[in-house]
């Protein structure tokens, strides 16, 4: 007889391994330490999971779309591109702010060459995290950013982003110090093709 899934040991295991990759590096996550932290026998994972690439790939779904609907929810509407990416990035820095685990975690993920695969199948995402990707690509198609791998400006602008908000969340400096908008266009001048502010 198969066992029932419990939504709520869904949620346990997924948080368990959210805090676990929050404290230290990807590969090193292992579902017996899930499975210790959420106080089952490790055949329990996989009762949800396949495996533990599985969990993993769930943990960023989740997270990133959680994100991408923080980003959604939260940017203010413009008329052109540039006016959509300059929101997009002031809500990501809101979002890193309020929700540090989750930016550690899918930054975590998105370096580990094991599950580089996530990034180039976006289907699992929810519509939100495409507005994102969209932006990109456009951005990209239109000639206003730089014509390099995605993987290469999502990267520029998260590790960017996560650096401002846990700079910030340790007390190097205060936001007031160093403004959000200085990080905006440091990202800019990154990944857009020739000067705009």
């Amino acid at each position: 007889m198969m066992k029932k899934k419990n939504p709520e040991k869904y949620q346990q295991i997924i948080d368990a391994t959210v805090q676990l990759i929050d404290r230290q590096d990807v590969a090193m996550v292992s579902t017996t330490q899930v499975a210790k932290k959420v106080g089952i026998s490790q055949s329990n994972i996989y009762i949800y999971f396949k495996n533990r690439d599985d969990l993993i790939k769930h943990v960023f779904i989740r997270e990133v779309d959680a994100m991408s609907q923080f980003v959604h929810d939260t940017q203010v509407p413009a008329t052109d591109l540039f006016g959509q990416f300059a929101s997009q990035l002031d809500a990501l820095f809101q979002f890193a702010l309020q929700h540090p685990t989750s930016l550690n975690v899918i930054q975590k993920i998105l370096r580990s060459y094991s599950y580089q695969h996530l990034v180039a199948k976006p289907d699992d995402l929810n519509a939100a995290n495409a507005e994102l990707l969209v932006t990109l690509k456009k951005g990209q198609q239109t000639g206003l950013f730089k014509q390099v791998d995605l993987s290469l400006l999502q990267n520029t602008i998260l590790s960017n982003i996560k650096l401002q908000a846990d700079n910030i969340h340790h007390g190097k400096y205060t936001a007031a110090e160093q403004p959000f908008e200085r990080v905006r266009q440091l990202i800019f001048d990154a990944i857009l093709n020739g000067s705009r502010s």
